[in-house]
C-alpha cells in the first residue's frame, strides 16, 4: 500500500514508481501533481486500486496501464488528460470502476469498453467525446451506473 493523497504534494509523479512491482494500491489523489502519467506504471502488474485524480496531470492516458490486469478501480477524473480513451483499457478484464470524468478526453469511446463485462460503473462526463455510444456497451451487463454528459 502507497497512501499519499490529500498531502499538497506538487511536482511530476517519478517514473520509478514502476520499480514498486509487488505494490497493490497506489493513492495520489487529491494533490497538486502536474506532468504526464508515466509509461512505467504498467510495470505495477498486480496493482489492484490506481487513484490518481484531482491532481493537474496533463498529456495522454499510457497504452501500457493495459497491462495492469489485476485492477479493479481506476481513477484518473478531474486531470486535464488529454488525447483518446486507448483500447487497451479493454484488456483490464477484471476492472469494476473506470472514472475518466472531467478531463480533456476527445474522440470516440472504443468498443473495446464491451470487454470490460464486470464493470459497476463507468465515467465519462465533462469531456470532449464524440462519435456513437459503441454497441458494445449492452455487454456490460454489471453496469449499474453509466455517465456520458457534458460530452
Amino acid at each position: 500500500y502507497l497512501y499519499l493523497n490529500y498531502n499538497g504534494l506538487s511536482g511530476t509523479i517519478p517514473s520509478e514508481l514502476g520499480l514498486l512491482t509487488v505494490l497493490r494500491y497506489l493513492y495520489l489523489n487529491d494533490n497538486g501533481l502536474s506532468g504526464t502519467i508515466p509509461s512505467e506504471i504498467g510495470l505495477l502488474t498486480v496493482l489492484i486500486e490506481l487513484r490518481l485524480e484531482n491532481n493537474n496531470l496533463s498529456g495522454t492516458i499510457p497504452p501500457e496501464i493495459g497491462l495492469l490486469t489485476n485492477l479493479s478501480y481506476l481513477y484518473l477524473n478531474y486531470n486535464g488528460l488529454s488525447g483518446t480513451i486507448p483500447s487497451e483499457l479493454g484488456l483490464l478484464t477484471v476492472l469494476r470502476y473506470l472514472y475518466l470524468n472531467d478531463n480533456g478526453l476527445s474522440g470516440t469511446i472504443p468498443s473495446e469498453i464491451g470487454l470490460l463485462t464486470v464493470l459497476i460503473e463507468l465515467r465519462l462526463e465533462n469531456n470532449n467525446l464524440s462519435g456513437t455510444i459503441p454497441p458494445e456497451i449492452g455487454l456490460l451487463t454489471n453496469l449499474s451506473y453509466l455517465y456520458l454528459n457534458y460530452n
